[in-house]
């Protein structure tokens, strides 16, 4: 029987070249396949393509994270955009308009008619929730925080608003149930590696793709202040990396936990505890256990060993080229490694 498997995208910008050099080893050269996919920020605009397309998503990707240029993904004058009183340094026109490009009505339509689960994070900045845009089979009854996309324009906003890095990037309007026309901005605000959709799932095994090394193997910032657009985003970059740190630890915690709890009913029933007494206790009567019909996940982690080249919104094809050179060469070491 195959493995049900879950493909994670962490956000990360022009650093998703290193994303789509992983795919193209776990892909291609191992042929796994992925039931669920989820994605923040850059993660959203390649999960949805390798869901619709599956493998043959990977040239076009190929195409897309080493080829283009800053001005194909952002416009404007950061200072005059600041002196106008705009909500961001940059506009994203030409970023919408990549989108529209490669998500159009057809990809839409196969998206929302497959078994294959697609969710892509954002964030409300009216009231500050996670919102995951899902389409495919439903993960869970629609409520507020979770939206089956109805709509080409909905999909596309909400990968458009899942890539837009506030103050870099101007909020999306976009529309979820009593709710039509908020503001949303980057998933990676509140999760940067959005696992708890996968798990949520119930999948066997995680395929998670971060986009920045462990904390140990990260440099110093070595600029002392710098000037206001090098402080912002080092304390984005900041904000990133311990929203990654607190995700990737919950998730693991949450394996721990059913280990746990596993060991701990085997025990019981060797002591002759009956089943239904066992059930009863670890069940949903009484006190809710958040664990209840849960189970241990497999999680493979592939990440870089060093800093990856270039800045996240600076789309350079050089340094992309080289990222994903070597996303393709963690992945090759590292999923053998998780095995």
């Amino acid at each position: 029987m195959a493995t049900s498997r879950a493909l994670v995208i962490s956000g990360g910008g022009s650093k998703g070249a290193f994303a789509v050099g992983a795919l193209k080893y776990l892909m291609l050269e191992k042929g796994l396949e992925f039931d669920v996919l989820a994605g923040t920020s850059t993660g959203a605009l390649i999960t949805p393509m390798v869901a619709a397309k599956g493998k043959d998503a990977l040239p076009i990707l190929e195409t897309e994270y080493t080829t283009v240029t800053t001005g194909d993904i952002l416009d404007g004058s950061p200072v005059l955009r600041v002196l106008l009183g705009k909500p961001s340094l940059y506009g994203t026109g030409p970023l919408k308009k990549r989108i529209e490009k490669h998500i159009t009505p057809e990809l839409y339509r196969t998206l929302a008619a497959s078994a294959r689960r697609l969710g892509v994070t954002t964030v409300d900045l009216r009231d500050g929730k996670l919102v995951y845009y899902q389409t495919g089979t439903p993960l869970v009854p629609n409520d507020d925080t979770v939206v089956q996309v109805t709509s080409h324009e909905q999909l596309v906003n909400a990968i458009y608003s899942s890539a837009s890095i506030p103050f870099s990037m101007p909020p999306v309007e976009n529309s979820r149930p009593d709710r039509p026309d908020d503001g949303y901005v980057d998933g990676g605000v509140r999760e940067y590696v959005p696992i708890e959709f996968a798990i949520d799932a119930g999948v066997e095994e995680i395929c998670c793709i971060i986009l920045a090394p462990p904390l140990d193997k990260r440099p110093l910032y070595e600029k002392h202040f710098g000037g206001v657009f090098d402080v912002a985003q080092r304390a984005v970059d900041l904000l990133t990396e311990e929203v990654g740190a607190s995700d990737l630890k919950l998730s693991r915690l949450y394996n721990q936990a059913c280990i746990y709890f596993g060991a701990v009913q085997k025990k019981l029933l060797a002591e002759g505890v009956k089943p239904e007494v066992i059930e009863s206790a670890f069940g949903d009567s009484g006190a809710k256990n958040p664990f209840a019909g849960k189970r241990t996940v497999r999680l493979c982690v592939i990440r870089p060993e060093r800093p990856l080249k270039g800045e996240t919104l600076k789309f350079t094809p050089e340094d992309m080229k080289a990222n994903l050179a070597y996303g393709f060469e963690c992945a090759s070491k590292q999923w053998d490694q998780c095995r």
